[in-house]
């Protein structure tokens, strides 16, 4: 698994190309695409863990128009945003988290919804309640465009199944290697459109049973899964 040169390398051109080409016909939009926000793009993060893009799109937008930032959010009543959140699940769980984190981001960058770009870094962020590299980079990517990766289960199945990777690690999110591929594929410009596409792309065609038969990059696919 080389992460070095991976520029020039006609394969990664290609995958770049076709999938990007492929998203501006079949994006999906969501809220938090759109909105771009520092604080927006946090809870974004946050509420689509274990749970859909299509409920959490119902429920980010009241959420913000209650409590548009993260001390307004870090002072709300706790039945409060239980009962907002219901439809997601989980509701007790995402509540004590949402709570922790907002109090950590009010404490660290004010009231402000979206601090200045010099502030927010990868340091920054490093160690709040319920960040970790895969949030930190979205966001910074999102609200910065820092050509950085959104590696997770979804970015990592295409990226296995294209260049033919396969990462040694049970839980291949941890293994280094991976991110450091995932760090060279990443353009160094609209990186978080290109997060988006790979995402998207994975949720409507590279999925885990997959369309091979709509995948734009199925001649060139070094691990394409085995018929059953």
């Amino acid at each position: 698994m080389k992460a070095q040169g991976l520029g020039t390398d006609p394969s990664v051109q290609e995958f770049r190309s076709a999938v990007t080409e492929w998203w501006q016909m079949n994006k999906r939009r969501f809220p938090w695409r759109e909105r771009r926000e520092f604080f927006g793009t946090l809870i974004a993060e946050v509420l689509l863990r274990k749970t859909t893009a299509a409920q959490v799109a119902a429920v980010y937008p009241i959420l913000l128009e209650k409590w548009p930032d993260p001390c307004a959010l870090s002072r709300a009543d706790e039945g409060e945003i239980e009962a907002t959140i219901r439809p997601l699940g989980m509701q007790k769980t995402r509540t004590s988290l949402l709570k922790r984190l907002s109090q950590a981001l009010c404490e660290r960058f004010g009231p402000n919804p979206n601090p200045s770009p010099d502030v927010l870094t990868p340091e920054a962020l490093k160690g709040m309640p319920g960040l970790g590299p895969y949030a930190i980079n979205m966001t910074l990517a999102t609200v910065k465009g820092e050509p950085l990766p959104g590696l997770d289960r979804n970015f990592i199945r295409v990226i296995e199944r294209f260049f033919g990777l396969e990462s040694r690690r049970k839980r291949p999110h941890t293994d280094r290697l991976l991110w450091r591929f995932a760090e060279e594929l990443i353009p160094k410009e609209r990186s978080a459109e290109f997060n988006w596409a790979v995402l998207d792309f994975a949720s409507l065609v590279c999925r885990p049973r997959p369309l091979c038969g709509q995948c734009p990059l199925r001649y060139m696919c070094k691990n394409p899964p085995k018929k059953s």
